[in-house]
């Protein structure tokens, strides 16, 4: 009875860290990619803006 109880808690356990790792990951990619894609607009941006001096100074 008791390897029963055991096994029946150690497969919900399984489960509930697996949804959990899911969840967390999606999380991550969620608020952590958008981020990181502002980041590379903005670098992005300023290698434009500092073409566009270089540009205007040159004439």
């Amino acid at each position: 009875m008791s390897l029963i109880v055991v096994r029946t808690h150690s497969f919900i356990l399984f489960w509930f860290s697996c949804c959990w790792r899911v969840c967390f990951i999606q999380w991550i990619r969620k608020y952590s990619i958008p981020m990181a894609d502002m980041g590379r607009r903005d670098s992005a941006s300023a290698l434009l803006d500092a073409s566009e001096n270089k540009n205007h100074l040159w004439g």
